[in-house]
């Protein structure tokens, strides 16, 4: 988090950069930073964004596009409920924005996408 000298605007941050596969957790574990950078927002922070870095294609381009997959291999905005995808289900996320996750390219096989909250 950061403060503007006078104190009177916040912003966070929230960064990523998963390293050991799990690609549905990891990919469930962004969506719950999304809603949690939007409660940030609702409670007076002026902006708020998430940053992720990947250097394994899987997380962005290859591979099933259905499920939680399709937030972030297949461009659908990160929106709505969605259900942890695997173990027992038992949790979710609620977000209520619209957020696109795209994928900018840092090198051969290193993408990093940033979003806005808010």
């Amino acid at each position: 988090m950061t403060f503007t000298p006078d104190l009177s605007e916040k912003y966070a941050f929230e960064l990523k950069y998963p390293r050991s596969g799990q690609y549905p957790e990891q990919m469930f574990k962004a969506c719950q930073d999304i809603g949690f950078l939007e409660q940030l927002h609702r409670s007076g922070f002026a902006r708020c964004y998430f940053v992720m870095v990947a250097d394994d294609p899987l997380f962005y381009e290859r591979g099933d596009k259905t499920r939680i997959y399709r937030y972030f291999r297949a461009g659908v905005p990160v929106h709505g409920c969605i259900e942890k995808p695997t173990g027992s289900r038992d949790a979710v996320v609620e977000i209520s924005g619209s957020y696109p996750v795209v994928w900018n390219t840092v090198d051969k096989d290193r993408k990093y996408a940033l979003v806005e909250i808010g």
